[in-house]
């Protein structure tokens, strides 16, 4: 029979309490119980009135279980009859009305004061009488998991609940007490308060399912355990479980700090594809195999196709993949999740809107379903009366609307998971070979074929069709590729992946300018890859990024050793703006704070800068090896992401160094660049130059921490604090190579000096090529008191009139050192006669010699100082654009050869240079053979030689 008469079938404005009583028979019984309450509804505030019953519920006789459980059901009742009016009853009297995400929130609220009275009704229970440690103390918690754990419950679900506890604390709190039965005392009544049904009905049911280990009897698991299970032997589901996870019961502390714990453990640091192939399994077993054109009777909303669990599984395996990388993605909240997976451009706007409509009406459907009788439910009902009424009770017209309505949202559900998580087998991109492939559509045939050795012509033939020429280096690789003969290939889900990409991936090195060094190069790159299923996964899912990876296989064998040494650095091509202009100085700032909002402490903020660091880095060269950026724009962001580093961790270092030695009141450190950091040049491979100046107001006053230091051996320490932080070794490996040897004494002074010690030593001692090096110097940390006070420094000892000859005979005299380290070569272009050093010399050189007249020569960059030397007819346009345009040719020249190889370099040694670095190096250069490259270097450096010996004088022969 259905639940209520046609008679019953008003507006929700008519009389909204005997709409909702028509509509759902629980939530009459409900106003049944409390006519007081009814009275109040529509009259007063949501909030007070949720408020209220809290506050009721605390003041009743709880001391008995009878007495608990008595009132904890009629609070529940009480609490449901007030969100669900509030939610429902839509006519403008209703204070503060509900929209479907703040009911869920309302009702997560009130399961954890019903959790929260339980435990602490069975804690007081069977304590030690003498136990005067309160529970949220006792080492005792519950964390709440899925919906509720993401405030999100429905009216009637279950609660998923893990109970943990630490047992250093709790036998503490309980002294001798044995704690494993006292425990199975504690979560007996606690689960007999909330589900054991009596004539009040129950309160929420629990499911313990989560538990690590859940078929096991213990009634709560401790830490220790839970650690050692987490880290050794929990699986993938569980991670997205822990997605939701927080506390709502017991000692708040240690839960908290167990969750932290647990934080890498919930957010890998890399990509993990592997993970999104187990979510859709798990997904697949637990989906009903419902159509989205069967008809809506008996449907289920929930697990079926296009239903709450896929919005679900989308957005928590878009965490899992990102989460690690994003921590704005570290959110319970299935609606808050999607916007920032909007706002950091994983979804579009339009998506994001779309399943937030699909969520909330499906969320409210079930609440629908569940109020009919306070039955966890998730199907239409399949009597058609019944059904009628629920569409009544969402507000359509009929069942035929709202089944045109529910199609809608569940077709475009669907369509989003499946076009986002698509099977391999569903995707024409995911196809075993390209169709313009003449390799075998079966994948297993064309594996067989370079495997069996009774197919070696047949293999042969089948790759010069690929267009691989030198097939007797290859076949060899192959075939340890597909025997499983590297670590990285052994696993059986390696040998698969790769079997299946083989086809794709043949065809990608295919398309390279050299084919078979850009495949041998990485078949060194799998032989020192420790696993490579993951590596596979990323271009099973991803394809496009093989024709990137073939790419640097091809030219930068430098490039793939930091794919080896960390292939997590693949992750960062997914992100749509990898192949777009890095962003600004102050963007690229933002973008590291945000990810050293997780940050536990000063080791951690070191890892996360490395990987940032090392991600933007990294897509800079692949940016070059592309032709996207240009040689100014490379350096200016190669500069940008140094400043920042050192921007975000001096700070914290200091922050740190100030907890064992204490500071100077009115003194700090200041960092200036130099070198190639200082003029805004910084290349892939370049080192740091720096020098540490610090001031303060007395030379002999000591710090003031524990451990007290004078200012020189404090800021000497603090120094080398900083120095390891940007070039030691961690997990995330290195950053920089630091160079502090242009400070004052060089390597023989201190590593760091005081103002008045660099102000005296600049003034009286230095020699002119460290004026010329100053020349570079930028201030980048210190207070703008400070940063005049350097830049006044500097800029007084740059703008001293000096002696023209003697200035000559240094420059030549430094020249002549510099190249007798460093024998002539070619295609050294920094080195060699003509190169990047010489036009450097001759900048630095013009404005030691006229910035005492003309101060407006002095730059930082090289190329501006030689265009205001040209501006203040220092040197003739014509020969300050030769120059400029030299030093353009040689960075983008020497960028590229550093980005891709070690010194020393000579593109006619095939170990040095493949065919695709050449090619890139004349397409750079605009030349059409690598001979006519030769000639072009050769022509450009004897022009800037003989502006050299024109502009300062004659090299000694």
């Amino acid at each position: 029979m259905p639940f209520y008469h046609k008679k019953h079938l008003l507006s929700d404005r008519d009389n909204p309490l005997e709409w909702l009583a028509a509509c759902s028979p629980y939530l009459k019984r409900c106003m049944a119980e409390n006519p007081a309450l009814v009275a109040r509804l529509g009259k007063n505030n949501s909030k007070t009135l949720l408020a209220a019953a809290a506050e009721s519920l605390t003041k009743k006789n709880t001391t008995t279980q009878k007495h608990i459980m008595t009132a904890l059901r009629q609070f529940k009742k009480q609490c449901h009859l007030i969100i669900a009016y509030s939610d429902y009853a839509d006519y403008t009297d209703t204070p503060n009305r509900y929209d479907q995400q703040q009911a869920m929130h309302a009702l997560s609220h009130c399961a954890d004061t019903c959790i929260q009275h339980a435990l602490n009704c069975a804690w007081r229970h069977h304590a030690p009488k003498n136990c005067t440690t309160p529970l949220t103390q006792s080492g005792l918690f519950i964390l709440a998991m899925g919906k509720l754990g993401g405030y999100e419950l429905n009216y009637s679900s279950d609660v998923d609940l893990i109970i943990f506890y630490d047992p250093t604390t709790l036998h503490q709190a309980i002294g001798d007490t044995n704690a494993s039965a006292l425990l199975t005392r504690v979560v007996r009544q606690f689960v007999e308060i909330l589900t054991k049904k009596t004539e009040d009905g129950y309160v929420w049911r629990i499911d313990f399912r989560l538990k690590p280990d859940h078929g096991t009897h213990a009634a709560a698991l401790s830490l220790p355990a839970a650690e050692n299970y987490y880290e050794h032997q929990a699986q993938n589901w569980e991670r997205a479980a822990f997605i939701k996870a927080r506390v709502c019961a017991g000692d708040t502390q240690h839960a908290k700090q167990f969750l932290t714990y647990l934080k890498p453990f919930i957010w890998r640091k890399h990509l993990d594809f592997t993970t999104i192939n187990e979510m859709k399994a798990i997904k697949t077993i637990m989906q009903t195999k419902s159509r989205i054109d069967d008809t809506i009777l008996g449907l289920d909303i929930k697990r079926g196709r296009g239903g709450i669990r896929d919005i679900e599984f989308f957005v928590q395996n878009l965490q899992l993949l990102w989460g690690g990388r994003i921590p704005a993605l570290q959110t319970a909240s299935t609606l808050h999740t999607l916007k920032q997976l909007r706002i950091h451009n994983k979804i579009d706007s339009a998506t994001e809107k779309a399943l937030k409509q699909a969520y909330l009406f499906l969320r409210r459907l079930e609440h629908c379903l569940q109020l009919r009788a306070d039955q966890q439910t998730h199907h239409i009902p399949r009597d058609n009366t019944d059904a009628e009424t629920i569409a009544r009770f969402m507000k359509h017209k009929n069942l035929a609307h709202l089944q045109r309505t529910l199609e809608n949202h569940r077709t475009y559900v669907e369509n989003v998971y499946e076009t986002t998580f698509q099977d391999s087998s569903d995707s024409p991109e995911h196809t075993p070979a390209p169709p313009h492939t003449s390799a075998p559509s079966n994948y297993s045939a064309f594996a067989q074929i370079i495997l069996n050795p009774d197919h070696e012509k047949a293999a042969h033939t089948m790759l010069n069709k690929e267009g691989f020429d030198n097939t007797t280096t290859l076949l060899p690789c192959l075939r340890k590729w597909l025997a499983g003969k590297y670590p990285s290939t052994q696993s059986a889900s390696a040998q698969e992946a790769i079997k299946q990409l083989l086809p794709t991936l043949l065809h990608a090195f295919a398309e390279q300018d050299d084919p078979v060094y850009a495949l041998t190069t990485f078949d060194r790159f799998l032989a020192q890859l420790p696993i490579g299923s993951q590596l596979f996964n990323h271009f099973h899912y991803h394809p496009s990024l093989l024709s990137v990876l073939a790419d640097i296989m091809g030219k930068a064998p430098r490039l793939a050793q930091r794919l080896t040494r960390r292939p997590a650095l693949l992750d960062s091509m997914l992100d749509k703006d990898f192949f777009s202009h890095l962003p600004n100085k102050k963007q690229l700032l933002k973008e590291l704070e945000a990810r050293l909002t997780s940050s536990r402490d000063l080791i951690d903020s070191l890892d996360i800068a490395r990987r940032w660091a090392k991600d933007r880095k990294f897509q800079l060269g692949v940016q070059t090896l592309q032709n996207k950026v240009t040689a100014t724009q490379n350096a200016q962001s190669y500069t940008d992401i140094a400043d920042n580093l050192m921007a975000i961790l001096k700070p914290q270092v200091e922050k740190e160094f100030a907890k064992t030695y204490g500071t100077f009141p009115n003194s700090e450190l200041a960092v200036i660049a130099m070198g190639k950091w200082g003029g805004g040049e910084l290349r892939a491979a370049s080192d740091l130059d720096m020098i540490f100046v610090y001031k303060t107001i007395s030379l002999d006053q000591p710090s003031t921490g524990p451990t007290r230091l004078d200012p020189l051996a404090y800021y000497s320490r603090l120094t080398q604090r900083l120095i390891n932080a940007l070039s030691t070794k961690t997990q995330s490996g290195e950053l920089y190579t630091i160079d502090i040897k242009l400070r004052p004494s060089g390597e023989q002074g201190p590593l760091a000096c005081s103002l008045q010690t660099f102000q005296e030593y600049q003034q009286t001692t230095a020699w002119d090529w460290e004026h010329m090096a100053l020349t570079r110097a930028r201030p980048i940390h210190a207070s703008p008191t400070f940063d005049r006070k350097l830049t006044q420094t500097i800029t007084t000892i740059l703008t001293r009139q000096r002696d023209p000859q003697q200035l000559i005979d240094r420059t030549l005299w430094m020249r002549q050192r510099i190249a007798q380290a460093n024998p002539h070569k070619p295609w050294d272009l920094k080195h060699r006669i003509g190169g990047i050093i010489d036009i450097e010399f001759i900048a630095q050189y013009l404005q030691l010699r006229h910035a005492h007249t003309t101060p407006t020569i002095l730059a930082h960059r090289t190329s501006d100082a030689l265009k205001n030397a040209a501006q203040n007819t220092i040197i003739t346009s014509k020969d300050a654009q030769t120059l400029i345009d030299a030093l353009n040719l040689w960075q983008q020249l020497d960028g590229v050869i550093r980005l891709c190889h070690k010194d020393p370099f000579d593109p006619h040694n095939r170990q040095h240079a493949s065919q695709g670095l050449i090619n890139m190096l004349t397409h750079i250069a605009q030349c059409p053979t690598i001979d006519a490259l030769d000639a072009l270097i050769e022509t450009q450096a004897s022009r800037v030689a003989q502006l050299f010996d024109t502009l300062i004088a004659p090299r000694p022969t």
